[in-house]
This record gives structure tokens, C-alpha cells and sequence, in this order.
């Protein structure tokens, strides 16, 4: 389920254009080699908190730059949910790329 829907423009065969949202957190230079997400959540945890940044609200209307050679995650506003049998795919868009 994707809430809120998106109008219909935005639906293409199997993709689905999903809009970024302003929450971000930002990955701090680190030397691990991978983060293992498939242990406790409270190392998972552990292991996020030390290589990303505190998250960082961009208020409305305002920019969000990501510098070269940095890695950021962010949220959608859009709540996207699929079934443990079905793999999803978010592919980034930049229209100043």
C-alpha cells in the first residue's frame, strides 16, 4: 500500500514516483566495512547511531544540499508497505543531475 496515493501522473506501469520528504541523515566518515542489519535491533542500532549524523529537519520551503561525495538518507512522504513476498526498488532522481 503506498498512503497518501499519488495522483495518477505519477503512476507509470510498475514504477511509482514517490516524493522526498525533509528528514535526512547524513553518513559521518567511518572506516566500517559493511553494518550487519540483520542482527538485534539494539546493535543494528548501535551501528547506525556511529556512522550517520542526528536527523536533520529541512523546514518547508528551504534547501537540503548534499555535498559530493556524501551519502544521505532521507524519508519519503509517501508510507510505502508491500508484502514479505515482494521486493520493492527506490531509485534517486535528481533534476540537476
Amino acid at each position: 500500500s503506498l498512503t497518501p496515493r499519488p495522483s495518477n501522473d505519477k503512476i507509470n506501469g510498475a514504477t511509482i514516483d514517490v516524493r522526498l520528504g525533509n528528514s535526512f541523515r547524513v553518513f559521518r566518515e567511518h572506516s566500517a566495512p559493511f553494518i550487519d542489519l540483520s542482527g538485534p535491533k539494539e546493535e543494528v542500532s548501535a551501528q547506525l547511531e556511529s556512522v550517520m549524523s542526528d536527523e536533520i529537519i529541512v523546514p518547508e520551503g528551504e534547501a537540503f544540499f548534499l555535498h559530493p561525495g556524501t551519502l544521505a538518507l532521507a524519508t519519503t512522504l509517501e508510507s510505502v508497505k508491500l508484502p514479505a513476498n515482494i521486493i520493492g526498488w527506490l531509485d534517486g532522481r535528481s533534476s540537476l543531475a
